[in-house]
């Protein structure tokens, strides 16, 4: 329990630091772009930027990777983002690597594209992690709406006779996986609830246990 609590504590800077890299990653990009002449100064600091864009992207990535064992997201939806993270990790490095080696400039100039879409990737799956996949184009015009947000299963219901939607399976289950789970499965129950599962949250289930946790009990209307 308390090294579940220091791993919550330091992974709880992930949000503070990852803000680090990105702004030291785009100012290495650039510096890195307008260096066409050898000199030592410049070299000098462009070295020690590429540093400091490495060091924040790997504390970052590392109280990411504390924050992730939490248990508070779901691991098919955090994997992504965990994976495209690491390597923008290790492309921050190699960024930093190249300016001590005499390299073809094309395998730098590549390596900075690289570094500039993952940052896009990297940042675009940690705020669906934070505020939902639809969140960005919530709000836009509906021919782009349209284009970029999926439908909802309900939608896809209407066509479907009514003997075939599963009441949990369909219409329940996939509001507790994109709202409660995360924070009541079999790892973490938070009040006591386990909901990832139609047995966990049945009523049964939970006279069964005799749990008095005030979640459970406002559930069972106690």
């Amino acid at each position: 329990m308390y090294l579940l609590e220091i791993t919550n504590f330091f992974g709880r800077f992930h949000p503070l630091l990852v803000h680090l890299p990105i702004g030291f990653l785009i100012i290495s990009v650039i510096l890195s772009a307008f260096n066409k002449v050898n000199n030592f100064s410049y070299t000098r600091v462009l070295r020690i930027i590429w540093f400091l864009s490495f060091i924040s992207a790997f504390f970052s990535a590392l109280m990411g990777w504390l924050l992730s064992q939490n248990g508070y997201y779901i691991e098919e939806q955090l994997y992504l983002h965990k994976l495209t993270g690491f390597i923008l990790v290790f492309l921050s490095g190699l960024g930093w690597i190249f300016q001590f080696l005499n390299i073809p400039k094309f395998l730098k100039k590549f390596n900075n594209a690289l570094i500039l879409v993952f940052l896009i990737v990297v940042g675009h799956l940690g705020g669906n992690l934070t505020h939902g996949e639809s969140y960005l184009f919530e709000y836009a015009p509906e021919p782009i709406k349209t284009v970029l947000i999926s439908e909802t299963k309900q939608k896809e219901f209407e066509e479907l006779p009514l003997d075939s939607i599963g009441v949990y399976q369909d219409l329940i289950y996939p509001i507790f996986s994109s709202k409660c789970i995360a924070c009541h499965n079999n790892n973490i129950a938070r009040g006591g609830l386990n909901m990832s599962s139609a047995i966990a949250v049945s009523y049964t289930h939970l006279r069964a246990h005799e749990t008095r946790h005030d979640l459970v009990c406002r559930l069972l209307l106690e």
